[in-house]
């Protein structure tokens, strides 16, 4: 699995670092490529926020995209690690009941 990280300050970076080890692990055999990048937004009312976009490529020729906006940064990419993960799972269950028919 190879990991691309466009994060703006090495803390964050680590962070998603680590929180794609522990997040995609069980599922990095099918996985061929991940990146991930943070941008920042200001909302309607001038309040930062945190835009974490996964983009996900599978061995199966299928990708997936997830975009999160949070205040906070760990929770954007907390959050959007999870939905990849949980994206994954169906796209190769849906891949395994397709194949049986």
């Amino acid at each position: 699995m190879q990991i691309g990280i466009d994060a703006p300050n090495e803390r964050i970076a680590a962070q998603v670092d680590q929180l794609l080890s522990f997040g995609l692990s069980g599922l990095a055999h099918k996985i061929e490529h991940v990146r991930v990048r943070f941008r920042r937004q200001i909302d309607p009312l001038g309040d930062p926020l945190h835009l974490c976009c996964v983009h996900v490529s599978l061995y199966s020729r299928q990708s997936i995209d997830i975009h999160e906006i949070q205040v906070d940064p760990t929770l954007a990419i907390t959050r959007a690690l999870d939905r990849a993960a949980r994206s994954i799972r169906r796209v190769e269950r849906l891949r395994r009941l397709n194949s049986t028919v």
